[in-house]
C-alpha cells in the first residue's frame, strides 16, 4: 500500500511526509475508497452525531441497543427504577446458567463452522441442559416412590398392560 518515499521532498514538516505521496494509487483499497459514495454514509450517520462538537448525540451502547443494568438513581421515576430492577434480576438469573453451559456442556468449544454452527452448538447445549434437568426430576420421583413417600392416587394417567395383549 505504501510506496517508496522520494529522497527530495518539498514538504514543510521534517518529521511527517505528505500522505498522498506515500499511497499507491493502484492499491485495491485506494481504488475501493475512490468508488464508494461517501455522501450516503455521511447522510446515514449524520443523525447520530451532534453538529456542535462532533461527538455522538447518543452513547454507543444506546445506538446498538445494549443496556447495562445500573444502580437506581434518586432522580429516576418509578418506571425507570422498576425497569432497572427487572434488568438486574434477569441478568443475575441467566449468568450462572451460561457459565454452567460453558463449563459442563461444552458451550465454550465449538467445532462447527459459521453462524449456523454456533446456533447448532447453543441448541445442543440447551437440549443437554434440559435433558439433565428432566433426568434429575425423574430420579427424585423414582427415589421418593421407592421410599414410599410419593403415592400415586390416580392410576388413569398410567397405562396398565395385560399379558393377554402380547400373547
Amino acid at each position: 500500500m505504501l510506496t517508496k518515499s522520494s529522497p527530495i521532498s518539498t514538504q514543510s514538516n521534517l518529521f511527517h511526509s505528505e500522505l498522498f505521496s506515500q499511497l499507491d494509487v493502484k492499491d485495491p483499497l485506494i481504488q475501493l475508497a475512490n468508488t464508494i459514495n461517501w455522501t450516503v454514509f455521511d447522510d446515514a450517520f449524520e443523525q447520530h452525531y451532534s453538529q456542535n462538537n462532533g461527538r455522538p448525540s447518543k452513547s454507543i451502547r444506546l445506538m446498538v441497543g445494549l443496556l447495562l443494568p445500573k444502580k437506581a438513581l434518586k432522580r429516576d421515576n418509578r418506571y425507570q427504577q422498576d425497569k432497572k430492577r427487572k434488568l438486574c434480576k434477569r441478568r443475575a438469573a441467566i449468568e450462572p446458567i451460561i457459565g454452567h453451559l460453558k463449563s459442563d456442556f461444552r458451550l465454550s468449544r465449538n467445532l462447527l463452522k459459521g453462524q449456523v454452527g454456533d446456533e447448532i452448538n447453543v441448541l445442543m447445549a440447551a437440549c443437554a441442559w434440559n435433558l439433565r434437568e428432566w433426568l434429575v426430576i425423574a430420579t427424585i420421583f423414582l427415589f421418593w416412590q421407592k421410599l414410599g413417600l410419593f403415592f400415586v392416587k390416580y392410576l388413569r394417567f398410567f397405562v396398565v398392560l395385560d399379558k393377554k395383549q402380547f400373547c
